[in-house]
C-alpha cells in the first residue's frame, strides 16, 4: 500500500498519472494472469502443484515445496512427514 505513495513522490509531475496508471494496470494484470495460470495448473496437475509453480517463479523457494520434493503433507499440525526433523 506504500508503493503508490512512492510512485507518486518519485514520478515527475507531468507523468504522475501515467506512472500510477501503469502500476494499477500491471497489478491487476498480474492478478488475472496468476489466477488463470493457477487454475490451469490445478486443472491439469492438481492443486498440490500450484504452490510449486509459484515458488518456481522465485529462485530458491521451490526446494521447500512438499509436492516438488516428493515429501507429503499429512494435513496435521506436525506438517511434513518423511522429512528429517518432522518425523
Amino acid at each position: 500500500s506504500s508503493l503508490p505513495s512512492l510512485i507518486s513522490r518519485v514520478a515527475p509531475p507531468a507523468y504522475k498519472g501515467t506512472a500510477l496508471g501503469a502500476y494499477a494496470t500491471f497489478q491487476f494484470l498480474g492478478m488475472f494472469i496468476g489466477g488463470t495460470l493457477g487454475g490451469f495448473v490445478a486443472g491439469r496437475a492438481g492443486f498440490a502443484l500450484v504452490p510449486c509453480v509459484c515458488a518456481g517463479a522465485v529462485p530458491g523457494l521451490a526446494g521447500g515445496c512438499p509436492a516438488c520434493t516428493g515429501r507429503r503433507f499429512d494435513g496435521t499440525a506436525r506438517g511434513l512427514t518423511g522429512h528429517a526433523g518432522f518425523e
